[in-house]
């Protein structure tokens, strides 16, 4: 135990996450997404310019599927990054709503 100012002082873990990080909060899977999100939206671009659309118009093809990409994978300071917010609610969607109690069994 450590002491500051001759009070105790206890030093807490920081959580640890179980995936390889190639940065600080930026695991292989952040990197995905945004690179999923960059090949999507280059894709979109150019698809977009073969069509003959106007260039504002291929800019936000190619711009919307990076940003989402983005959003999914940038971790917030205070919590997951939106891909494992996600993840869990459909995880918790997906779990039993009703509550089962037998009222018949004894508190044995």
């Amino acid at each position: 135990m450590a002491t500051v100012n001759d009070q105790p002082h206890y030093l807490i873990p920081k959580p640890t996450r179980r995936s390889y990080e190639v940065m600080p909060g930026w695991g292989l899977v952040e990197f995905g997404l945004i690179g999923t999100g960059t090949v999507l939206g280059a894709m979109g671009f150019g698809l977009a310019s073969l069509l003959g659309l106007p260039i504002p118009v291929s800019a936000i093809v190619a711009i919307l599927p990076m940003a989402i990409g983005g959003f999914l994978a940038f971790p917030p300071p205070t919590g997951e990054p939106m891909y494992v917010q996600v993840l869990a609610a459909k995880e918790y969607l997906q779990r039993p709503k009703q509550i089962v109690y037998d009222w018949t069994a004894g508190d044995d």
